[in-house]
């Protein structure tokens, strides 16, 4: 039986792979094209015994197929010395310490997003050629969202200011807010003064000018974190209080009434 399904989905010409809580699955032709909301598969194909998905774990699992291309997102490439891409959820560098993604998620976002961030390209390359950006994520399936928002130790009257409640989503969920930093053209990330997914008011822009005078944040950081709103906002982004690395391409409500989250 293993053999047979090997060979059929082989035939297939697909190989799939765990994302977000559910599965991307990719043409031997060409990018990510399909996901799949279960998590109830998320352990399937991590190991050699596992390559071949057999027809009782399809059956345990309620499987919707979703294309994020039908949610008319695009993935984002990256560019040499300019874009850089981390997906921070995709390895144990996140408040989790544990990946929620795969190694091989790309990173989507909503075209009216995408043509934002290449206008802030277009004005660093332009002013700042030295300089580039470093994305940690994009957009986020709202079964993500559930898995962030429960498994956050964080008080729950501090939670709201740093993740949004899944029964209202996130920009994430829409793919129009993205997770990012300045970088040099090497890709290393710019002093900001506290790493990405800081929960505290260090990570607060809201916070930074009485940061700033207790001397908690120096004037160095600062200008770097003034520096990439300035570029984000010109760009047409916008921040938020409670994040410096978070840019949403429109409001919440405006997202919601235009566009459907991304299960």
């Amino acid at each position: 039986m293993k053999i047979f399904w090997g060979i059929l989905v082989f035939s297939i010409g697909a190989v799939w792979q765990t994302c977000g809580g559910g599965l991307w699955r990719t043409s031997m032709a060409g990018p990510s094209s399909k996901f799949v909301s279960t998590s109830s598969l998320s352990k399937i194909g991590r190991s050699p015994a596992q390559k071949a998905l057999n027809q009782s774990q399809y059956a345990q699992a309620r499987i919707q197929k979703i294309s994020m291309e039908n949610f008319g997102l695009i993935q984002i490439q990256p560019k040499p010395k300019r874009l850089f891409i981390h997906m921070r959820y995709a390895d144990s560098t996140n408040f989790l310490h544990q990946p929620v993604y795969p190694n091989s998620c790309g990173c989507f976002v909503h075209p009216y997003a995408l043509k934002l961030l290449d206008k802030a390209l277009d004005i660093l390359e332009k002013e700042y050629p030295d300089l580039g950006l470093l994305i940690w994520d994009c957009a986020r399936p709202l079964s993500v969202q559930k898995q962030l928002w429960e498994k956050a130790e964080i008080p729950r009257t501090e939670k709201w200011k740093y993740l949004s409640h899944p029964e209202r989503g996130s920009v994430h969920n829409f793919g129009l807010a993205l997770d990012l930093t300045l970088a040099d053209t090497s890709g290393r990330p710019l002093d900001m003064g506290t790493d990405f997914d800081h929960f505290g008011p260090e990570a607060q822009p809201v916070m930074e000018d009485i940061l700033w005078k207790n001397g908690v944040l120096s004037e160095h950081v600062l200008n770097n974190r003034r520096l990439l709103r300035r570029i984000m906002r010109r760009a047409g982004f916008f921040p938020i209080p409670h994040e410096w690395w978070h840019f949403n391409a429109m409001s919440r409500r405006t997202a919601s009434e235009k566009f459907s989250l991304i299960p």
